[in-house]
């Protein structure tokens, strides 16, 4: 990205304090992008804002180099301000995950110099679960064992199948996003995977409690 957008980006985001520190009204999805495409800055900031840290956190799938992360971020909203007017999004989160996820494998893919997290041609990428999923899916288990048995039992999945369960749980993504996001026909194509995937990963893990005892 280019230092004469990253200042103008940085001014945008920090346009003034009066604007920054304005409490906003809860709107919905609609509502916002709607504003955002009839030139509101204040719109625009409350996007950034809201997803920024998801974004990064969904980048560090793909990525270890978190500059590399953050350029992404800021030209995916640059890219947005420029074609605002032509984009119509009635979900925004999806529609990010997924400009953003083009853009950061673009960006990687011109870099093979930079450090990859869990990539392979053949396999996709390895969705990295957090504490959250874990305590969801096997709270019953001590802290000690836990981390280590889900990550034994997560080779079980398909790439596809965890990427689902990183949205479901990470994300707190409802059907319909995931369906949205994975380019799936229809919402029971994103439900069975999810379930299939929790089966998967609670039987698994029920082995590894029944072996451990025996």
């Amino acid at each position: 990205m280019k230092s004469s957008e990253k200042n103008i980006f940085s001014r945008v985001l920090h346009v003034s304090g009066e604007l920054t520190n304005r409490e906003v009204p809860v709107l919905k999805d609609s509502e916002i992008w709607e504003a955002f495409k009839n030139g509101s800055e204040e719109a625009f900031m409350q996007i950034y804002k809201d997803n920024f840290h998801v974004l990064f956190r969904y980048g560090s799938q793909f990525s270890l180099d978190q500059e590399l992360i953050k350029d992404a971020i800021q030209d995916l909203f640059i890219e947005l301000r420029s074609y605002r007017k032509n984009l119509n999004v009635s979900k925004i989160r999806p529609y990010l995950m997924v400009a953003f996820k083009r853009k950061i494998l673009r960006y990687k893919s011109s870099q093979q110099k930079k450090e990859i997290l869990h990539y392979s041609l053949t396999k996709g990428y390895e969705y990295s679960l957090e504490d959250s999923i874990e305590t969801k899916i096997i709270s019953e288990e001590s802290s000690i064992n836990r981390h280590d048995k889900l990550n034994t039992a997560m080779k079980m999945l398909t790439s596809r199948q965890k990427e689902s369960i990183y949205y479901y749980f990470s994300e707190c993504m409802d059907y319909n996003e995931i369906k949205e996001i994975m380019g799936f026909k229809d919402i029971k194509s994103a439900r069975n995977i999810i379930y299939k995937a929790v089966s998967i990963l609670k039987g698994y893990l029920l082995l590894l409690s029944i072996s451990f005892f025996l």
